[in-house]
């Protein structure tokens, strides 16, 4: 039963992230999204994420990858080579970094039209959007912790093979671009120059114009 409502829940938060965006559009043909719309559109992505990220996410808090990581297990220890391979229905290596490519694939974009359609020259709205896209960015980032540990160690005990190096670079480049989308989602640079730019503009332009008149009236 609980397998079923959780297969319930996931198919009505995927329907919402494609019709979401859709409504979004529509309305957003009159007017920006308010904070409390942008947070709401906000709710489906989250709850997705968190479905895929809630095992590795409660690991990175509890410490558990952090004293991996200091204590030097993740270079000492043996591999458990049920990470292994790719098999969804147990710890894998690659299991983890296709939920971070499906969780990732679903979310950028999403998060992106979001921002679109929100009014980010409001500052409740601007931090109705960016607060969740961290918090969205930051499981992804978790998602990654357990496969990127995993590889290491499995390079650490058995030596490197192409496949292992291949996974080690789809990770980090994964995680440079939820570095790189972050950044650029909850930037406020451009806003602020387009402003900069029009304020700085309309002064000059204007007494321009009116010395071109003035010339042409004492002509």
């Amino acid at each position: 039963m609980r397998d079923v409502l959780w297969t319930l829940t996931g198919c009505v938060s995927l329907a919402a992230l494609l019709v979401v965006p859709i409504v979004g559009a529509i309305v957003c043909r009159r007017r920006k999204l308010t904070w409390w719309t942008t947070l709401l559109l906000m709710l489906p992505i989250l709850y997705l994420v968190w479905v895929v990220a809630r095992e590795p996410f409660l690991s990175v808090i509890n410490g558990a990858v952090l004293r991996t990581i200091l204590s030097g297990e993740l270079l000492t220890s043996k591999f458990d080579i049920v990470h292994a391979g790719f098999v969804l229905d147990q710890p894998t290596i690659g299991k983890w970094l296709f939920w971070f490519s499906v969780a990732t694939v679903l979310a950028l974009p999403y998060v992106a039209t979001v921002q679109w359609m929100s009014n980010r020259q409001n500052t409740a709205a601007y931090w109705a959007q960016a607060i969740p896209t961290l918090v969205i960015g930051f499981w992804l980032l978790c998602i990654l912790t357990w496969p990127m540990c995993w590889l290491v160690q499995y390079i650490s005990s058995m030596g490197a093979t192409p496949r292992r190096i291949y996974g080690l670079i789809y990770g980090t480049v994964g995680a440079l671009v939820v570095l790189a989308f972050l950044y650029w989602a909850t930037s406020r640079r451009k806003a602020g120059r387009a402003r900069h730019f029009l304020g700085a503009q309309a002064p000059s332009t204007t007494p321009r114009a009116g010395q071109a008149m003035a010339v042409i009236v004492t002509m």
